[in-house]
């Protein structure tokens, strides 16, 4: 049994995922040194309940099984 750190897997980002994935941090660090408006942070809390809203609703009859 090796360490915890061997059985990790590497998480595969091409480059330009890499430069997103930055940019996303210096914006969120930018974010937390400033400061942010009402606005602000309405705008994100709508954009993360958009992105855990189902993207379709359940159905409202079990799917029939097969024979």
């Amino acid at each position: 049994m090796g360490t915890a750190r061997a059985r990790l897997k590497r998480w595969p980002l091409n480059a330009r995922e890499r430069a997103l994935l930055r940019a996303a941090q210096e914006q969120v660090s930018r974010m937390l040194a400033e400061g942010v408006t009402e606005q602000q942070q309405a705008e994100a809390r709508a954009a993360l309940e958009a992105m855990n809203a189902p993207r379709q609703g359940a159905l409202a009859f079990p799917p029939a099984r097969r024979a």
